[in-house]
């Protein structure tokens, strides 16, 4: 059976080619056409929605079944195609959102679970936060540890203003300044420098890095003309994601035995084109299968690795123990 999103691409590309000024109207989404075309995992998640937003669309069917003049058809049909792709990224947004939610909820229950091992055993658990930002989901997560628990928090990134931001934040939650200053400690730091975590093994309880993968390693080469697939070819994934690779295995050796590093990462999707080719946004989401090649070429254990998918199936979690 012929993938609906193909078909439709011919249709549609054999009616550009007569209707020029139509196509014009419409250019900025021949990226997004073209990365379902080449990545079958994207089309796969993708059809069903363009099957209730373009072919059972009423507008389409209204300018299909009405006898209309051939101005009118044309137009509502350019209007009913432009409309169905951005109500698509719409609702990839929506389900985006609560994959976070569920993703912060996850942090807090990963937290609190490993916090209360460490705290049966009279231990200090220290976790470094990469990428910390202003320390939004790392803050909720500490208010809901049990007070018993003790924690020490790293808070890392490369820009000093944002534990400001943080400090700023927890004020707002209730969390007095003085347990702040001795709970969450600065650290400005380039988490892909060569120097970043040298000389420091076996030191830290966990590593959190939640939606910073994303930015590390980006494809400055259209990853729609590459044609990318589920996967990348083993060298390929090793050749263009070496400053993740780089830290994964840093993490690896910073972790005490029995350590915890959770990694969050978008499942690539058919809003990787969209971001890449109209906003210019330069990002790298990655396929599981890509993000399960990288720990392998960092040297991490695969059998102590668990993938969790959100709800929806955009945000997903790696838990890998050393």
């Amino acid at each position: 059976m012929s993938n609906p999103v193909t078909a439709v691409h011919s249709r549609f590309s054999q009616f550009l080619a007569v209707h020029p000024d139509i196509g014009r109207l419409v250019a900025d989404l021949s990226p997004v056409f073209a990365y379902v075309r080449s990545n079958p995992e994207a089309a796969e998640s993708i059809v069903p929605m363009y099957k209730r937003w373009i072919f059972a669309s009423p507008i389409r069917h209204f300018a299909l079944l009405q006898a209309r003049p051939l101005w009118q058809r044309v137009l509502l049909m350019a209007f009913g195609m432009t409309l169905g792709p951005l109500w698509t990224l719409f609702l990839h947004q929506m389900a985006n959102i609560r994959d976070v939610r569920w993703r912060a909820h996850m942090v807090s229950a990963i937290l609190k679970d490993e916090a209360s091992k460490r705290q049966a055993r009279s231990q200090t658990m220290t976790v470094d936060v990469l990428g910390s930002g202003s320390g939004l989901y790392v803050i909720d997560a500490y208010r809901r540890l049990p007070s018993n628990c003790r924690t020490q928090f790293g808070l890392i990134d490369h820009l000093p203003e944002t534990y400001d931001l943080a400090r700023q934040y927890a004020k707002t939650t209730g969390l007095d300044v003085t347990t702040f200053n001795s709970t969450f400690q600065q650290h400005c730091a380039d988490i892909t420098a060569l120097e970043f975590y040298a000389n420091q093994a076996g030191t830290r309880d966990m590593v959190l890095m939640i939606g910073v993968g994303d930015h590390i390693d980006k494809v400055i080469k259209s990853r729609v003309l590459r044609a990318l697939k589920g996967s990348e070819h083993p060298q390929d994934v090793a050749s263009t994601n070496p400053d993740m690779i780089r830290l994964m295995s840093k993490i690896k050796s910073t972790l005490k035995p029995g350590g915890v590093f959770v990694y969050s990462f978008v499942q690539a999707n058919v809003e990787d084109a969209y971001l890449e080719k109209v906003i210019r946004w330069r990002h790298r989401y990655r396929t599981r299968t890509m993000v399960e090649q990288m720990f392998a070429a960092a040297g991490w254990d695969s059998d102590q690795i668990e993938y969790v998918a959100g709800p929806t199936g955009v945000q997903h979690i790696a838990i890998a123990r050393a």
